[in-house]
Protein backbone atom coordinates (compact mmCIF):
# COMPACT_ATOMS: atom_id res chain seq x y z
CA UNK A 1 0.00 0.00 0.00
CA UNK A 2 1.26 3.32 -0.91
CA UNK A 3 1.93 5.75 1.80
CA UNK A 4 -1.30 8.09 0.46
CA UNK A 5 -3.33 5.40 1.05
CA UNK A 6 -2.33 4.58 4.24
CA UNK A 7 -2.22 7.86 5.46
CA UNK A 8 -5.84 8.09 4.24
CA UNK A 9 -7.04 4.56 5.81
CA UNK A 10 -5.55 6.16 9.13
CA UNK A 11 -7.47 8.94 8.74
CA UNK A 12 -10.81 7.15 8.17
CA UNK A 13 -9.84 4.73 10.65
CA UNK A 14 -10.21 7.76 13.30
CA UNK A 15 -12.87 8.88 12.12
CA UNK A 16 -14.42 5.71 12.75
CA UNK A 17 -12.68 5.02 15.98
CA UNK A 18 -14.55 9.04 17.00
CA UNK A 19 -17.86 7.34 16.28
CA UNK A 20 -18.08 4.15 17.50
CA UNK A 21 -16.87 6.38 21.03
CA UNK A 22 -19.53 8.71 20.28
CA UNK A 23 -21.86 5.87 19.97
CA UNK A 24 -21.06 4.16 23.22
CA UNK A 25 -21.14 7.46 24.97
CA UNK A 26 -24.79 8.06 23.86
CA UNK A 27 -26.46 4.31 24.47
CA UNK A 28 -24.44 5.01 28.56
CA UNK A 29 -26.30 8.22 28.70
CA UNK A 30 -29.44 6.63 27.32
CA UNK A 31 -29.17 3.99 30.12
CA UNK A 32 -28.17 6.67 32.69
CA UNK A 33 -31.60 8.86 31.93
CA UNK A 34 -33.60 5.07 32.23
CA UNK A 35 -32.10 4.08 35.55
CA UNK A 36 -33.12 8.28 36.65
CA UNK A 37 -36.32 7.62 35.52
CA UNK A 38 -37.01 4.72 37.20
CA UNK A 39 -35.69 6.54 40.21
CA UNK A 40 -38.33 9.11 40.20
CA UNK A 41 -40.67 6.92 39.31
CA UNK A 42 -40.30 5.02 42.40
CA UNK A 43 -39.76 7.78 44.56
CA UNK A 44 -42.75 9.79 44.06
CA UNK A 45 -43.49 12.67 46.52
CA UNK A 46 -40.11 11.93 47.96
CA UNK A 47 -37.23 14.02 47.16
CA UNK A 48 -34.64 13.70 49.53
CA UNK A 49 -33.09 11.59 52.10
CA UNK A 50 -34.75 13.95 54.87
CA UNK A 51 -38.12 13.28 53.21
CA UNK A 52 -37.79 9.39 53.06
CA UNK A 53 -36.19 9.44 57.05
CA UNK A 54 -38.90 12.08 58.10
CA UNK A 55 -41.70 9.78 56.48
CA UNK A 56 -39.91 6.17 58.19
CA UNK A 57 -39.31 8.21 61.86
CA UNK A 58 -43.35 9.68 61.87
CA UNK A 59 -44.55 5.55 60.47
CA UNK A 60 -45.93 7.08 56.76
CA UNK A 61 -44.04 4.61 55.85
CA UNK A 62 -43.28 1.05 56.09
CA UNK A 63 -39.26 -0.77 56.65
CA UNK A 64 -39.70 -2.14 53.54
CA UNK A 65 -41.00 0.76 51.31
CA UNK A 66 -38.08 2.73 52.74
CA UNK A 67 -35.40 0.51 52.18
CA UNK A 68 -37.24 0.58 48.77
CA UNK A 69 -37.21 4.13 48.25
CA UNK A 70 -33.64 4.38 49.55
CA UNK A 71 -32.73 2.06 46.15
CA UNK A 72 -34.61 4.65 44.03
CA UNK A 73 -32.58 7.15 45.52
CA UNK A 74 -29.44 6.14 44.54
CA UNK A 75 -30.81 5.18 41.24
CA UNK A 76 -31.30 8.62 40.45
CA UNK A 77 -28.06 9.32 41.73
CA UNK A 78 -27.07 6.89 38.71
CA UNK A 79 -22.93 6.60 37.62
CA UNK A 80 -21.41 5.15 34.29
CA UNK A 81 -21.01 1.63 34.89
CA UNK A 82 -17.29 -0.33 35.02
CA UNK A 83 -17.90 -1.88 31.58
CA UNK A 84 -19.15 1.61 30.10
CA UNK A 85 -15.43 2.96 32.17
CA UNK A 86 -13.62 0.07 30.53
CA UNK A 87 -15.21 0.91 27.28
CA UNK A 88 -14.11 4.56 26.85
CA UNK A 89 -10.76 3.79 27.92
CA UNK A 90 -9.98 1.59 25.29
CA UNK A 91 -11.29 3.40 22.40
CA UNK A 92 -9.26 6.54 23.84
CA UNK A 93 -5.95 4.78 24.17
CA UNK A 94 -6.53 3.03 20.51
CA UNK A 95 -7.73 6.80 19.05
CA UNK A 96 -4.52 8.08 20.98
CA UNK A 97 -2.34 5.45 19.13
CA UNK A 98 -3.37 5.35 15.65
CA UNK A 99 -3.22 9.47 15.89
CA UNK A 100 0.55 9.70 17.09
CA UNK A 101 0.97 6.41 13.86
CA UNK A 102 -0.91 8.83 11.41
CA UNK A 103 1.28 12.32 12.42
CA UNK A 104 4.91 10.24 12.42
CA UNK A 105 3.55 8.86 8.93
CA UNK A 106 2.95 12.31 8.17
CA UNK A 107 5.53 13.54 8.45
CA UNK A 108 7.76 11.04 7.31
CA UNK A 109 5.47 11.66 3.99
CA UNK A 110 6.24 15.82 4.19
CA UNK A 111 10.10 14.76 5.29
CA UNK A 112 10.27 12.48 1.85
CA UNK A 113 9.08 14.71 -0.02
CA UNK A 114 11.87 17.60 0.91
CA UNK A 115 14.55 15.09 0.34
CA UNK A 116 13.29 14.53 -3.70
CA UNK A 117 13.27 18.09 -4.41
Amino acid sequence: MNKDVDIAMREWWLGELGALTEKVMKKEEKRQERERAKGEKALGEYRSYADIQDAYGCGAITERQYDRLMDALEKRNIRPDSLYEAKLQLLSEVYREQQEILIREKAFREAAKELAK
